[in-house]
């Protein structure tokens, strides 16, 4: 999208600019054919347009230009107004931008027209003449068509406009960089060396870094400084972490089971201690009665009558 905010400078000698994508796809969606690619480089064309350059009403200069986006499938249409919804009041005004599909554009139109032709490898729609003049006449000041596809066969009514535009430097073909294989002619997101950088998801398969340990992703070791020696202890083992809920319980039944039985035990073990504390007791009672006898048959001998 670098080439987006190039627009305004752009030495073309037409009110359409032609933008090619290089790996923009069409997809089947049900009965109706999208392109996700050029979707978005159509909405952040729309962001850039009124973020970058002065569009101004072309009836009223002092308000601001409006937009509409025209595709010939109502499939493609739904994408765009998802991703509308995902701007905020800050990057577009929304009340300013319109999508539409070209049967629902007669009568109606616009300061900027962004066309997306969605199609890159078949012609479709876009090789009717009466949808095509409807298309790319919908436009006050200026138009953008988002393809055809270099895969896409120029064929009448078609490759008129492309000739023309190319005869007036109006074509701006992107091509796709990887930022990963520094400018390499593919999209990063289809980079064949992903899998280089990809982080397993498998608990199984630990990540090997460059120094050559052995790192888990999900228990991360602790590092232990003290006395300058550097020991790894991770806080849950791997059974403890993807312990099952009814493992959880039942190891939570049997700890509860093993804490009523010691205190249990301590319980029996305090009353055989009470137990045995007491009967001795009633021992030295006994001894004290069996004495005092003793010392009053004493002084009955005496002859002293008590």
């Amino acid at each position: 999208m670098k080439h987006a905010s190039q627009v305004s400078s752009w030495v073309c000698l037409s009110t359409t600019v032609l933008i090619r994508p290089d790996n923009s796809e069409e997809s089947k969606n049900g009965s109706c054919f999208v392109n996700r690619a050029n979707a978005h480089l159509a909405v952040q064309l729309v962001v850039q347009l009124y973020r970058d350059a002065a569009l101004v009403d072309a009836r009223d200069f002092s308000k601001r230009a409006s937009v509409l986006i025209l595709t010939p499938y109502k499939g493609q249409r739904r994408v765009y107004d998802l991703l509308l919804k995902q701007l905020t009041k800050a990057e577009v005004p929304k009340t300013l931008v319109e999508v539409r599909t070209v049967d629902d554009s007669p009568s109606h139109e616009a300061d900027v027209v962004i066309l997306d032709l969605v199609r890159t490898v078949k012609k479709g729609f876009i090789h009717e003449a009466p949808r095509m003049n409807v298309a790319t006449t919908r436009a006050r000041l200026g138009q953008f068509m988002i393809g055809p596809g270099k895969k896409t066969p120029l064929e009448w009514p078609l490759d008129h406009p492309v000739a023309f535009l190319e005869e007036r430097s109006a074509v701006i073909n992107l091509t796709a960089a990887c930022v990963r294989c520094d400018g390499a002619p593919h999209a990063t997101r289809n980079c064949p060396r992903a899998e280089e950088d990809a982080i397993s998801t498998s608990a199984s398969e630990p990540i090997t870094a460059e120094d050559g340990i052995q790192r888990d992703v999900l228990n991360p070791p602790r590092v232990n400084f003290s006395d300058s020696k550097r020991s790894k202890k991770n806080s849950t083992t791997r059974e403890e972490a993807f312990a099952k809920p009814d493992k959880h319980q039942d190891a939570m039944r049997k700890a509860y089971r093993n804490a009523l039985q010691a205190l249990r035990k301590v319980r029996k073990d305090q009353d055989v201690q009470d137990l045995g504390t007491d009967e001795q007791v009633d021992v030295v009672s006994d001894d004290e009665e069996a004495g005092n006898e003793e010392v009053g048959n004493e002084g009955a001998d005496d002859g002293i009558s008590w």
